[in-house]
């Protein structure tokens, strides 16, 4: 899997830098800023890397489009990823139904 960010933290290389130390984590790539609601700028992203066959969508808002909400990984801003989160994740990228 690779780790593409679509946070606010994403506009700055040091906010990057900071993620990836914390959570022991590579991000590949982040999604284009448009000042628009976050599944805008997923759908941009998706469009511009056509051979992405599967994802996950984990964020603490659902600014989404409909039709990425089944995508969508709900987090709790204040408690942050959970076991139960995990298995949700898990589940969306097993589903084969879901693309």
């Amino acid at each position: 899997a690779k780790i593409v960010l679509s946070s606010t933290w994403r506009a700055n290389i040091k906010n990057i830098e900071i993620i990836e130390k914390f959570a022991q984590i590579n991000i590949s790539d982040r999604t284009p800023i448009l000042n628009t609601i976050r599944g805008e700028e997923i759908k941009k992203y998706l469009l511009e890397h056509p051979d992405i066959t599967q994802y996950v969508i984990i964020d603490d808002d659902s600014d989404m489009l409909p039709e990425q909400m089944k995508y969508l990984c709900l987090t709790n801003g204040e408690i942050g990823f959970t076991d139960e989160n995990y298995k949700k994740c898990m589940e969306i990228l097993s589903d084969e139904k879901v693309l």
